[in-house]
């Protein structure tokens, strides 16, 4: 049973989150990083242009998160360096670092500031007010708005989902044996941390990656940097307004919970559709349990479908009633605890197609 102090902890959860926030985004640990010696308050704050005295309070608060290590000259001066887990995780130099999520933290603070209004209503809250249309609704992914508002927020969103999805990457694509599958398209593969894993593990299949036109700049940025494989390629494509080429094998990963039903059954009626006899879908979603009471992260995340972009998460008996109901067979499910976002979801086409999709 939980305590008063869990209870409390739970409440008062939202101050630590502040704190990492505004160290990260104020450039706190890569000031330090960018030190060879430990730096006192007072430096610290003339470098990065801040009040000396509340910079030196934010630094003992990161300290008292073992964000920081204190310690004091022979002089008695405070001085500051980075833990072992901020010089890992919150350096924009190190490979592991989740910096990018650190920053997408105040959009969320919005999103999830509106959660009651979300609640009340059942309804998404981020984004435009309405999708009036839904072939052409793209809600928070609508241009010059939510996720993509600027060019700025396109990249923090991107560089989020890349930071994610290049950790789940080489386990996802290894789930269940693609071999059999010459041709695959990733549909809104976003930066291309999956197709480029799928590419490079099964070197026989010509993998594409397919997103939004104004997504595609960012899509080559980070394969480029990677040393991309030549059976990867990229190709602008809205999957709403656009025809889906034929592929032996379509990807989805952390589509289908961004929608609401009415558009995924446009979404996965076009994807049935250009799936080669027997062919598959692959989709790539953290599953919930059939209690709907875990796990916990998934549970979140689910209010975050909810009011971002009005999808949700489901659980293994929905996801599979989802996809008999567009025509797919021989479902299969592989739960991944070594993932930090991705169970993986196998269902096939079958070769003789009458599903009256």
């Amino acid at each position: 049973m939980a305590s008063v102090k869990d209870v409390l902890d739970i409440a008062m959860g939202f101050q630590k989150t502040q704190v990492l926030y505004t160290a990260t985004t104020l450039g706190i640990f890569e000031a330090l990083n960018e030190s060879k010696f430990p730096m006192p308050a007072s430096l610290l704050a003339k470098r990065l242009h801040l009040d000396a005295d509340a910079t030196e309070r934010l630094l003992n608060a990161c300290s008292g998160l073992s964000l920081i290590d204190k310690s004091c000259t022979c002089n008695g001066i405070a001085v500051y360096k980075n833990s072992p887990c901020s010089q890992m995780f919150l350096s924009k130099s190190s490979p592991r670092s989740i910096r990018p999520f650190i920053a997408k933290i105040g959009d969320l603070y919005d999103i999830f500031g509106r959660l009651k209004e979300g609640i009340k209503e059942g309804k998404r809250q981020h984004g435009p007010a309405t999708d009036s249309d839904v072939g052409k609704g793209r809600g928070c992914f609508t241009i010059g708005d939510g996720f993509y508002a600027n060019e700025e927020k396109t990249m923090e969103f991107l560089e989020t989902m890349h930071l994610f999805c290049s950790h789940d990457a080489p386990a996802s694509v290894r789930a269940f044996d693609l071999s059999q599958f010459r041709t695959a398209c990733d549909l809104g593969g976003g930066t291309g941390a999956l197709g480029r894993e799928l590419a490079a593990t099964y070197p026989k299949m010509d993998v594409i990656v397919a997103d939004l036109s104004h997504v595609l700049p960012i899509t080559r940025h980070f394969i480029s940097k990677s040393n991309p494989p030549d059976n990867l390629t990229i190709a602008a494509c809205d999957f709403f307004e656009d025809a889906l080429m034929s592929c032996d094998l379509y990807i989805l990963s952390h589509v289908i919970h961004d929608w609401d039903e009415e558009h995924l059954d446009i979404l996965l009626k076009k994807v049935y559709q250009a799936i080669c006899p027997g062919g598959a879908l692959l989709v790539l979603e953290k599953v919930l349990n059939e209690m709907k009471d875990g796990p916990l992260g998934t549970l979140i995340f689910d209010l975050g479908m909810l009011i971002s972009a009005g999808g949700r998460e489901r659980t293994v008996i929905e996801y599979t009633n989802l996809f008999k109901k567009h025509g797919f067979v021989d479902i299969k499910i592989q739960l991944m605890p070594e993932t930090h976002q991705r169970d993986v979801i196998l269902a096939m086409k079958p070769m003789e197609c009458s599903h009256d999709n």
